[in-house]
């Protein structure tokens, strides 16, 4: 696809974003906010590559990993697969949009990240 369809994408997601106040901030090519829950802030970024959205959630640094726990989050996210990559414990997302849905998957997606929480907590 071409930069036109990239920017229409970016558009309607940077719209949402304006319309819930949530700002965002661009980082090398990729745009990071914040997700708050009662003991802990998270900070997502998204990358759009044509029709592609990627969203990466930096966890944790550690390298004494609870395999269990990855297990049983990755068994219960509808979306993310929890990650391990030189000691850096990161939530992943990828997958195929279009201007139709761009806003719907990326709401149902971050939403998503709710279900999980209590296991985030153990992390």
């Amino acid at each position: 696809m071409a930069f036109w369809n990239k920017k229409s994408l970016f558009d309607k997601l940077n719209k949402y974003f304006k319309d819930n106040n949530i700002s965002i901030d661009e980082i090398d090519e990729a745009y990071s906010f914040e997700l708050s829950f009662d003991k802990f802030n998270l900070f997502p970024y998204f990358k759009l590559n044509d029709d592609e959205l990627n969203i990466i959630i930096n966890l944790k640094k550690d390298s004494n990993l609870n395999n269990k726990l990855i297990n049983e989050i990755n068994l219960k996210s509808k979306f993310f697969t929890l990650k391990n990559k030189d000691d850096i414990l990161y939530l992943e997302y990828n997958t195929f949009v279009d201007s139709d849905n761009v806003v719907d998957v990326f709401t149902k997606v971050i939403s998503s990240i709710n279900e999980f929480e209590k296991e985030l907590e153990k992390i």
